[in-house]
């Protein structure tokens, strides 16, 4: 998803009306550590652009959903 360490899962964000996420998926040996993010925009209402352009600490695994 991110890494060397992890080369198979995917990340998969729902969006309503392409725009508004309503839903993700993470799948891999590490997808906890970016469905957080997504947890929040959910509870917030928050649009997949407002995602991507928060900062996100590079390396981590958290830096696939930009």
């Amino acid at each position: 998803m991110c890494d060397n360490d992890v080369r198979d899962g995917f990340l998969e964000v729902v969006l309503l009306d392409g725009k508004t996420v309503i839903g993700a998926s993470a799948v891999s040996a590490r997808g906890g550590e970016m469905i957080a993010e997504f947890a929040v925009a959910i509870a917030n209402k928050l649009s997949i652009g407002s995602v991507a352009l928060a900062i996100h600490p590079y390396p981590t695994y958290s830096f696939g959903s930009q």
